[in-house]
């Protein structure tokens, strides 16, 4: 019974995840599609702050609780039964890293 549940429950996960990715895709498409605003002027402000600006999707990661330390971190993902994602910088966040 449980391996019955771990495949619904896997298939419904790789769904979810390809129905996320397309609608992503698709949205990367529509902007890789979109034409930039030639020129920044005072009647282009608006449809240079629209194509230059962030959608919904593009804003998910600020929905994630973002931990600081590794041990918040693990200690929550442990409770939460949740994965860890991490996010490593090194150098001049100015330049590329």
């Amino acid at each position: 019974m449980k391996s019955f549940f771990t495949a619904i429950i896997g298939s419904t996960l790789t769904l979810c995840s390809s129905i996320a990715a397309q609608t992503l895709a698709e949205s990367q498409q529509d902007y890789i599609n979109t034409k930039a605003p030639s020129e920044l002027t005072w009647k282009t402000f608006d449809a240079v702050v629209q194509h230059a600006s962030q959608d919904e999707q593009e804003r998910r990661y600020h929905k994630v609780k973002w931990h600081n330390s590794l041990v918040d971190a693990q200690q929550a993902a442990h409770k939460a039964d949740k994965p860890i994602l991490m996010i490593l910088f090194f150098g001049d966040h100015r330049s590329n890293c």
